[in-house]
């Protein structure tokens, strides 16, 4: 099975059930590892979200909580496009549950039409997640090349700031500024923030010790913050190694370096209104 559907989702406790327009979360389980998989049906319902054009009355319950921790729960209520709460305490009429379902079925159909103009649900998952997940390497080498040929700003105001964007092909994808890495980078003084003493090589083109910037709470996240990530506060200098280890390195092997780094930036970030605890931090590498 794959694609979307509507559905009726119960709270565990019974205190009360979500309507909502969903996924198929098992498709996502089959080619992603649960961790991963979440993640990316959370992305595509946000892309969904965005190809809705209707305003949404009535059904602008964006969230659920399930209040389950099972892969299942987790999986329905990432993958949750729009919907409606009703409370076990005070259900609405019978004629209003299916008032509610018929227009939600109106919604369903406008995301249809707008998906099936001559492309398949694989087609469109290749948009939205393949394309993404191919050209991090290269987009990341681009960004640390033309972050060197920036002149940096000795003075950082750490302020928050609105998110810049840009879509095509109803692709969301999230601007990174190289002149805010180059700031950053001047900060730290080319230096590696997990260890100062990681001083690897001379760059030949500034003459100073490597680093590259690594945005500490990735930037493909941005969807569920209000305010932009690409922020000197959230962007760390680390050596080549470090910046590889965060990457790819396992959860188990990387937590200490994220623990320096997030007590390092956690009031920085709160002044730009980027607010995230430890643990959350946590799930952005798994």
């Amino acid at each position: 099975m794959k694609g979307y559907y509507i559905v009726y989702l119960f709270i565990s406790d019974m205190s009360g059930l979500y309507l909502s327009l969903n996924q198929v979360y098992t498709y996502f389980k089959e080619n992603y590892k649960s961790t991963i998989a979440r993640e990316k049906i959370e992305y595509v319902a946000l892309k969904y979200r965005r190809i809705i054009k209707s305003k949404l009355e009535g059904f602008n319950c964006i969230q659920i909580d399930l209040k389950s921790k099972k892969d299942l729960a987790l999986g329905y209520e990432k993958g949750h496009i729009c919907g409606k709460f009703y409370d076990a305490n005070s259900l609405p009429s019978k004629k209003e549950m299916i008032n509610d379902l018929r227009n939600l079925i109106g919604v369903y159909r406008e995301l249809k039409g707008n998906l099936s103009y001559g492309t398949s649900y694989e087609q469109l998952l290749n948009e939205i997640i393949l394309i993404e997940d191919n050209t991090i390497d290269s987009a990341e080498e681009e960004f640390q090349f033309i972050t060197y040929e920036k002149k940096p700003n000795i003075y950082i105001v750490d302020m928050p700031k609105d998110i810049s964007g840009k879509e095509k092909s109803n692709i969301l994808r999230w601007d990174r500024d190289p002149q805010v890495a180059a700031n950053a980078l001047y900060s730290a003084q080319n230096l590696c923030e997990v260890d100062s003493s990681h001083k690897y090589f001379i760059s030949k083109r500034t003459n100073k010790y490597y680093s590259e910037a690594h945005h500490l709470i990735p930037i493909k996240f941005q969807f569920k913050f209000k305010y932009s990530l690409d922020v000197e506060s959230n962007v760390i200098s680390l050596c080549s190694v470090c910046h590889k280890k965060l990457h790819y390195g396992r959860i188990e092997d990387i937590e200490d370096e994220l623990k320096v780094l997030y007590k390092n930036r956690k009031d920085r970030l709160s002044k730009c209104k980027i607010d995230i605890s430890f643990d959350e931090l946590i799930e952005c590498y798994k």
